[in-house]
Order: C-alpha cells, then sequence, then structure tokens
C-alpha cells in the first residue's frame, strides 16, 4: 500500500477514529472520577472501622460524638468502680482472716474507701468468733480446775 492509500483510508475512518478518541477521553475521565471515589470510600470506611466518623473537637454537639463522649466518661468510670470494688472484696477477705485480738487492730475505718457494710458485718463476725473461742478457753480451764479439785 502507498502512502496515498493509507491517508485515503485514514480520511475515510476519520469520524470512527475521532469517536473512538472522544470515546477514549469519555473513559478517562470516568476512570478518573471512579478511583477519587474509590478513595474516599476506603477512607470513609477507614473512619467506620476505627470508630471515627469524623474528626471533631471536644465541643462537638453532633449527636455521635456526645454519645461517644458519654461511653468514654462511663468507661472510665467504670474502670474507677471495678478498681473500688476489688479492693473492697480484698478487704473483706483480709478482715476475714484477722482472727485475734492483735490482728484486729489493723482494720481500717469507715472514712476509708476501701470500707463497706459488708467489711463491718465480716469484722462484727469475726469478733463474735474471737469471743466465743476465748469463752470456750474460760470454760476450759474451768472445767479443767473442776477435774482438778475432784
Amino acid at each position: 500500500m502507498t502512502i496515498e492509500e493509507l491517508n485515503q483510508k485514514r480520511d475515510e475512518h476519520a469520524d470512527k477514529i475521532t469517536k473512538l478518541e472522544k470515546d477514549n477521553e469519555a473513559y478517562k475521565h470516568v476512570n478518573s472520577c471512579l478511583m477519587a471515589e474509590i478513595t474516599n470510600l476506603k477512607k470513609r470506611n477507614g473512619w467506620l472501622e476505627s470508630g471515627f466518623i469524623h474528626t471533631c473537637h471536644d465541643d462537638c454537639q453532633r449527636p455521635l460524638c456526645l454519645a461517644n463522649r458519654e461511653i468514654d466518661k462511663l468507661k472510665l468510670e467504670n474502670a474507677e468502680l471495678k478498681e473500688l470494688r476489688i479492693m473492697n472484696l480484698a478487704g473483706i477477705s483480709t478482715a476475714s482472716f484477722q482472727n485475734t485480738r492483735e490482728s484486729t487492730k489493723e482494720r481500717i475505718t469507715k472514712d476509708n474507701p476501701y470500707w463497706t457494710a459488708a467489711y463491718d458485718d465480716v469484722c462484727r463476725t469475726v469478733d463474735r468468733e474471737i469471743n466465743l473461742r476465748e469463752s470456750l478457753d474460760v470454760a476450759h480451764e474451768a472445767l479443767a480446775k473442776i477435774k482438778d479439785v475432784r
């Protein structure tokens, strides 16, 4: 084929080539838009997965932000109460083993944050145990004296 024949063929298909070039430009534009949307969706998905829909300041009044701040506050209070309850139980457990007159001197008082009514109940029960044990010892001594006298 000669150059003239090639130019003639090109001219015959010029409309098709122009249309294909326009279509190609349109596809490039659509592809660019789709890539931008994919990037945007990936960002939003990342925010959702991390628990943050948007970044805001401490005074943001959006309902979700208010709820998240309240949840954070309640989590902190819960952790503090959990620690307090653990220490309350540790105090009760310790009091249950303080069953001598000497060990009862180490008890915590009502002004201690770890003191509870349950702790007080255990202390009173332990005191009753100490008193009964001492009464039993006195009774054993008295019985021993009676046996010695006979």
